[in-house]
Order: structure tokens, then C-alpha cells, then sequence
């Protein structure tokens, strides 16, 4: 929406980085803590899942863009944002 503005995408990048950028550490944290004895397998499980998401989800960006164009980008984000609540 902005980025014609270096500044607006420089402060959303910051703002992304601090509420998104320890997201793995945590998850990684509470799996363990969770799965006790199991934490090995509890944690290449997370890894795993972790690394298919990215990979699913540059696919399916990658067919949108193809397919419809980098235009349907914001209403399919906004999409699955409702989906999550």
C-alpha cells in the first residue's frame, strides 16, 4: 500500500521482525517442555511441519501469481486470516 515509501516498508519489516521473529524459538521452547522425554522427536516433528508450511505455501503463491496474478495476493491473505479467528 505504501511502498513507494522506504521508510513505511523499512518500519513494517521492523514490526514484522519483533512480533513474528521469535515465534520459532517459542514453539520450539514449549514442544519441548511439553514432550518431556520425547523433545528429540517432538522437535524434528515441529521441523518438519514447519519446513512443509513454507514449502506448501510458496507453491500456492506461486500458482496465484501464475494463475491470477499478484493482485489476488491481499484478498486471499485476508481470507485466511478470518479463516484463523
Amino acid at each position: 500500500m505504501a511502498s513507494s515509501s522506504p521508510n513505511v516498508v523499512l518500519l513494517s519489516v521492523a514490526i514484522w521482525g519483533l512480533t513474528f521473529g521469535g515465534a520459532p524459538t517459542l514453539l520450539q521452547t514449549a514442544i519441548a517442555d511439553t514432550a518431556g522425554d520425547g523433545a528429540d522427536v517432538a522437535q524434528s516433528m515441529l521441523v518438519t511441519i514447519f519446513n512443509l508450511a513454507v514449502a506448501g505455501d510458496g507453491i500456492a503463491g506461486g500458482l496465484l501469481l501464475e494463475h491470477v496474478g499478484a493482485s489476488s495476493f491481499p484478498l486471499t491473505l485476508l481470507l485466511l486470516g478470518l479463516s484463523v479467528v
